[in-house]
């Protein structure tokens, strides 16, 4: 595994959660990814897809987020303008949706390939209940995992 120990705070809407010891995984290829979200499925109760403003997106006529959107519309919990997600403080509000963890949700994004086939400028999260065990920085192309996470993958 290629990774680098840092130490992160990550602010998630008006509470802050302090991760204590962080994992930045740098190449996070298909296998490892896919394991991930294994791990994710048995630990975590949902998940985030933050959208970015449309002036940040590649290729609108490709538009992956408004089709993951539609796929995974039936297990959206909420969504809400936020301009702080786990990993990231904006200037601007940006659209939060949030859903529920279940194979077909997990069967969906591995299918993508990865967390950073989504679009550019996408951030995805995953919560034990108020816990954050895992984000992404997409225009880093950086996936943060907790340590307990870490200790799980093969």
């Amino acid at each position: 595994k290629n990774v680098t120990v840092i130490y992160c705070i990550a602010n998630i809407g008006a509470k802050v959660i302090i991760m204590n010891i962080e994992y930045e995984i740098i190449h996070l290829d298909k296998p490892l990814y896919n394991e991930l979200l294994n791990v994710l499925k048995k630990q975590c109760t949902s998940f985030n897809l933050v959208s970015p403003n449309t002036h940040y997106r590649k290729n609108l006529s490709e538009d992956v987020l408004s089709k993951s959107k539609k796929v995974l519309s039936s297990y959206c919990i909420f969504n809400k303008w936020v301009n702080k997600w786990p990993g990231t403080k904006s200037s601007k509000k940006v659209s939060l949706h949030a859903y529920k963890i279940n194979d077909f949700c997990i069967n969906y994004l591995k299918s993508l390939g990865s967390f950073f086939e989504l679009e550019e400028q996408i951030d995805i999260s995953f919560f034990n209940n108020e816990t954050c065990l895992c984000y992404t920085v997409s225009h880093e192309n950086v996936c943060f995992i907790s340590r307990e996470l870490l200790s799980e993958l093969p």
